[in-house]
């Protein structure tokens, strides 16, 4: 879903793009000028932005990341998110419920 404000396309529930992520979308700038741009590259740019935000914030290169999703949509979210952004491992719930419970022991035994 999309609409315009100010001229510019603005975006909201893009976690419903996730079961139609081929669909296009059309965007429009402030001068008038429309394109066409496939959901999934919209939500790469988008989470390129959010993760380059946090190297600056944190100074630290991600190479890992934890992508919260529905239970019944986790396969689907995994491999999107395995397939817009290749550079960096995705942990599938699995390994990241894993990774939870090494943490909770070693602080424990801190």
């Amino acid at each position: 879903m999309s609409y315009i404000d100010d001229g510019l396309t603005m975006f909201y529930d893009i976690k419903r793009w996730i079961n139609d992520y081929e669909k296009s979308e059309r965007i429009i700038d402030k001068n008038g000028k429309w394109a066409l741009i496939k959901r999934k590259d919209i939500i790469r740019a988008y989470l390129l932005y959010v993760i380059n935000l946090a190297k600056q914030r944190f100074k630290y290169n991600f190479r890992y990341i934890h992508i919260s999703s529905p239970v019944k949509q986790k396969y689907k979210f995994y491999m999107l998110f395995k397939d817009i952004l290749p550079d960096i491992y995705i942990l599938n719930y699995l390994t990241a419920a894993i990774i939870n419970i090494t943490a909770v022991k070693f602080i424990v035994r801190l």
